[in-house]
């Protein structure tokens, strides 16, 4: 057989399968879709043909051929696998965190641009330069690069960064080390948009006059704009049409005044007159508003609209509602809250109100009627009387089912009332309570109606707001009485009740028929538990896991209840809880003694079910032993023990410090005195960890818990500080140098005083280690002495002349078997090279105020550097900045006298700033000259120090000068000297302050034209709304005009004469022509 026979034979095997195959799958095709007839195209027939006819004459080639292909399909897959699973380089992945709208501040700091590397980038030599070459910005922006880590780099720039502007990092490709490799060396990222918000839009009526009126608004921009940009662009508009503004008056209605860095615009319109019908305004800031840097523009219009009410809409009233409030002293009191859209004395408004109590509505004589309609200017009140808003499970055992005829039985709304029975209605009598402002627009008015039923209040129209609003129509509104909380309080504050007195707990309620005792009586055997299971306050323990231990675990529980004899719902009764019964042994022979968690609650005796919302609880202790402890600075403790019904010391008494496990620690018996002692238990510790001093008598016991803050009594009046719980054994020792600079080559000398806390003792032969470290915080020295019986030593530590300048430490140790125990002191002195000086500095304001203040306009600061000999210090670097500390006006000529800075908020914190001025260079006469910008800090009184650095001209050594000033835009100021102490006056008592106003060169001036204000202070009670929606009394400082005048304070002075005819505290306070504060005093009479 030859070869091109057997390749054929060979093929035709291996085709074999595949063939049988095909014909088996074509016999399911045939099964499933019948006979498919195709009829291939010429070309492929010819094809097809040519193939055979080719491979009948060459078939080793065509074997040949076909081998070929299989190969090179097999070399193309295994290339493809190859190449996908061949080695790729490791890239570090490259995060731009997005740059931030520069926070808006006084001292603007600008954003840094970081810039987060998934791997380490930095090069090692890169990390602590402070500006870095090889990465830059484009477009270019003043900054410098640093890095803050290895994987972090950031750019500080020097300047705001432009709005909505892109911007590439573009790395060289030798910034990073050679083994780091990135996608890319340049990255693109955008800066925030150009964006301006409205806010604060509103109708400003002036407190002072208020004709004036004028629409005012707040645009808060994230880039500064040139002046006049804004104006172009804004746009205030009537929706309606109403003509709100003077004729006179020329567009645009408004003026604009910029704020910080003009990134704060406070818009102001002209005097606005009310329409005759109620219109909007609408405040239209349009788009393209560009930004004085870069030139970005707004994209999207920003719009705001404003009611402006008409004369008969600007004073309504909003709201009405009863509430119950509780006074100082804890007493609920009914208020009626009215809330009116325009600011009104409240003792104004009184005067207009009506409240009239409505007789019971007859049900079978009502009208079904729309609970939520109303006459015109009335509106329906919902009243909601329980001021803590009673919990679910509260309103599921108090609130009776509401029937339609219960609601039929109750006055709805104004409406529903005929004019007969409103006549017939009972007049209620009503006390304003004073309102925090003088004008306001909430006002509450205190009743008492001691029956259920509905208010009918009306307010006539007619009554004028501040501003000459008057009512339009008679608001009139049906409100609920409020009612009164029901509730139940035990009495009296602490938890100790005496064993010999009355034994009895005074319990005050409210609105119950009955009030339900739970009296939970602790066992003796458990005080452990009861310590160490709970905390708070020793009369109101909280345990700490109740859902798996509380009373119920350690205690018996009784249960009883005690009716009340119930006069009305309104008024408070008082009742006594009896311990006697309870204070009697257990028949079994029970723990049980005088420790009780006491629990009353209200308790409905129709229902026979408690009434949870009233509810209160104590933790008492009945007992005849008083008990004080103290734990000494060493451990030890000292107890002693009083009978609380003579006072006198109880002899004989068992006191044990009880473990957490319930087994006394320590057991000790008092003496006459009462007292007994115990040895320190700070090392008892896990099951013997103390937890209570527990003392017996008798039958009678007391506990107090171990050191348990709430027991700790405070003994000083003063807050002090200092080492707590200090043994008085123990040493301290005091380390000093005879100076505290030294040359390298100096000797130091070094002398210590060794003292016990106590003072006493010997300390003769103590043994003690002195230890010197220098500047590279290594011990250079070490030395042990003995101490004489004095307790002062010293020793010396010879410096080299090439000793490490620095911070050089002496320790002190006291020595125990041989061994460093404790620090007892140490002392620090410098070690520092003395060159001299090669050059002198001078520095000069540019205003000088040798006595007074200067002005921060244009102020400047001039440096003149010279040489040694005296020759100009040409071409030198110096630098400067300028130390600004707040400061008060105070100069030894005017010695008595008291300065008021005007500039002065005390709502604001004014903080110690220093501002670098950068540097300059020298000219050709040693001369630089700083702009120091005070102007910026104009808004208030600083003591300023400016202080230059010149440098030589090879090397870091420098010469340092300074020159200070107080510093304030004040063109005045006033103070006062009092003849005597103001803080007490006595009535009738004839004083007086004389008055002074000096200019800034501490001149006497006169000033003309000054407002003299007193202002009486007092404190009073008004309603204020928490925000859970309850009303509670506030004590308010509440400042009322007592005297104005006018007066001038002549260059030699002016003398004032003190009302002290009426007790009071007062406020005299000065004006000037412009109603800006000059001076302030307080004085009390």
């Amino acid at each position: 057989m030859n070869t091109s026979t057997l390749l054929t034979r060979s093929l035709q095997l291996a085709a074999r399968p595949f063939l049988l195959l095909f014909k088996f799958l074509k016999k399911i095709a045939v099964a499933v879709f019948g006979w498919l007839q195709w009829s291939p195209p010429r070309w492929l027939s010819r094809s097809g043909a040519a193939f055979s006819n080719f491979n009948r004459a060459h078939p080793l080639i065509t074997a040949s051929g076909v081998i070929a292909i299989v190969l090179l399909a097999c070399g193309t897959a295994w290339t493809l696998h190859w190449y996908q699973h061949r080695p790729k380089p490791r890239y570090v992945s490259v995060i731009i965190e997005a740059v931030p709208v520069t926070k808006l501040e006084k001292d603007l700091t600008f954003p840094t641009l970081d810039i987060r590397f998934s791997d380490s980038a930095a090069r090692l030599e890169d990390k602590d330069k402070t500006s870095l070459q090889g990465v830059r910005l484009d477009p270019p922006l003043a900054g410098k690069w640093m890095w803050a880590n290895d994987k972090h780099l950031f750019f500080k720039p020097t300047e705001d960064w432009p709005a909505d502007q892109k911007f590439r990092v573009i790395f060289d490709k030798k910034f990073f080390p050679p083994h780091i490799k990135l996608e890319r060396l340049t990255y693109e990222f955008q800066t925030p948009p150009f964006q301006i918000a409205i806010k604060q839009l509103e109708l400003y009526q002036d407190p002072a006059n208020p004709t004036q009126r004028q629409v005012t608004a707040t645009l808060e921009l994230t880039h500064a704009v040139e002046p006049g940009e804004l104006d172009r662009h804004v746009q205030l508009e009537m929706i309606g049409g109403s003509a709100v503004f003077p004729p006179s008056d020329p567009a645009p209605h408004f003026t604009l005044t910029y704020g910080l860095h003009r990134r704060i615009a406070y818009l102001r319109s002209s005097n606005v007159t009310l329409p005759d019908k109620e219109d909007f305004m609408k405040l239209e800031l349009g788009k393209g508003v560009r930004t004085a840097q870069g030139g970005a523009l707004t994209r999207d219009t920003a719009e705001q609209k404003l009611l402006i009410p008409s004369n008969g809409t600007a004073f309504q009233i909003k709201s009405i509602e009863g509430n119950i409030a509780r006074n100082k002293n804890g007493e609920p009191e009914q208020v009626l809250i009215l809330n009116t859209t325009a600011d009104i004395s409240s003792s104004e408004l009184a005067k207009a109100i009506q409240i009239r109590l409505l007789p019971k509505r007859e049900a079978e004589k009502t009208e079904e009627s729309d609970s939520g309609s109303s006459d015109s200017g009335s509106a329906d009140q919902s009243n909601e009387t329980d001021e803590n808003r009673q919990s679910a499970e509260s309103e599921e055992d108090e609130v009776d089912d509401t029937t339609e005829s219960d609601k039929a039985s109750k006055w709805q709304s104004p409406t529903d009332v005929p004019d007969d029975v409103l006549e017939q209605a009972r007049r209620i009598e009503f006390t304003v309570v004073p309102s925090e402002r003088a004008q306001d627009r909430q006002h509450a008015f205190k009743i008492r109606v001691e029956s259920e039923g509905e208010l009918y209040i009306r307010v006539a129209k007619g009554v004028r707001a501040f501003g000459d609003y008057p009512l339009a129509e008679d608001y009139n509104a049906v409100v609920a009485v409020p009612q009164l909380p029901r509730e139940v309080q035990i009495e009296g504050q602490g938890g100790l009740l005496a064993l010999n007195g009355d034994r009895k707990l005074s319990i005050r309620s409210r609105a119950l028929p009955a009030v339900e005792f739970e009296i939970a009586r602790v066992a003796t055997t458990q005080i452990n538990h009861l310590v160490s299971q709970t905390e708070g306050k020793f009369e109101d323990p909280e345990f700490r896991a109740p859902l798996y231990f509380n009373k119920e675990n350690i205690s018996r529980i009784a249960i009883e209840q005690q009716p009340i004899a119930l006069e009305n719902k309104w008024k408070a009764n008082y009742s006594a809880f009896d311990f006697a019964e309870h204070l009697r042994k257990p028949a079994d022979g029970g723990s049980e003694r005088g420790l009780f968690f006491l629990t009353a609650r209200g308790w409905d005796p129709v229902k026979k079910k408690p009434i949870r919302s009233a509810r209160d609880s104590r933790f008492l202790l009945v007992t005849d032993i008083g008990i004080l402890t103290k734990k000494n600075t060493d451990g030890t403790s000292d107890v002693f023990l009083m009978s609380i019904k003579n006072g006198q010391p109880i002899n004989g008494a068992t006191v044990e410090i009880l473990g957490k496990n319930g087994v006394p620690i320590q057991t000790a018996q008092t003496g006459a005195d009462g007292h007994c002692a115990f040895p320190s238990v700070e090392k008892s510790e896990r099951e013997k960890t103390p937890v209570a001093f527990v003392a017996r008598n008798g039958d009678d016991i007391a506990f107090m818990p171990f050191a348990r803050e709430d027991r700790v009594l405070n003994f000083s009046r003063f807050e002090i500080e200092g080492a707590q719980n200090i043994a008085p054994e123990g040493l301290d020792a005091f380390v000093f140098t005879e100076r505290g600079v030294y040359r390298p080559g100096d000797e130091i000398h070094i002398g210590m005083v060794v003292k016990q806390r106590s003072w006493g003792g010997n300390l003769k032969g103590l043994p003690i280690e002195t230890e010197a470290v220098d500047a590279r915080d290594l011990p250079v020295q070490t030395k042990k002495l003995t101490l004489p019986e004095t307790g002062f030593t010293e020793l010396s530590y010879q410096t080299a002349n090439e000793s490490p300048t620095g911070l050089y430490t002496f320790n002190v140790y006291l020595i125990k078997n041989n061994k460093r125990s404790s620090l007892l002191g140490s002392a620090t002195a410098q070690v520092k090279e003395f060159l001299p000086d090669r050059m002198k500095i001078e520095t000069q304001l540019s205003k000088a105020a040798p006595r007074g203040w200067i002005q921060p306009k244009e102020m400047h600061a001039s440096v003149a550097l010279a040489n040694l000999y005296g020759t100009p210090a040409t071409d030198r670097r110096v630098t400067g900045k300028v130390e600004l500390e707040p400061a008060a006006f105070s100069f030894p000529e005017f010695r008595d006298f008291t300065f008021f800075d005007p500039l002065f908020d005390e709502n604001k914190s004014r903080t110690e700033q220093t501002v670098d001025l950068g540097e300059q260079k020298t000219d050709g006469e040693g001369h630089a000259d700083f702009d120091l910008q005070l102007e910026r800090f104009a808004d208030a009184t600083y003591s300023m120090r400016f202080i230059a650095e010149g440098f030589e001209g090879e090397g870091g050594r420098s010469v340092t000068g300074d020159v200070g000033a107080l510093v304030s835009a004040l063109p005045y100021v006033i103070g006062y000297k009092a003849d005597g102490d103001l803080r007490y006056i006595e009535m009738n008592k004839p004083r007086g302050v004389d008055l002074v106003a000096v200019d800034p060169q501490l001149n006497r001036i006169a000033i003309e034209n000054i407002s003299l204000n007193l202002i009486a202070q007092e404190y009073v009670s008004v309603l204020k709304k928490q925000e859970n929606g309850n009303y509670v009394y506030e004590s308010v400082l509440k400042e009322r005009p007592a005297k104005s005048e006018k007066i001038s304070v002549a260059a030699n002075g002016y003398h004032y004469a003190l009302p002290t005819e009426e007790p009071g505290d007062y406020v005299l306070e000065l004006r000037d022509d412009q109603n800006r504060i000059l001076s302030k005093l307080r004085f009390s009479v």
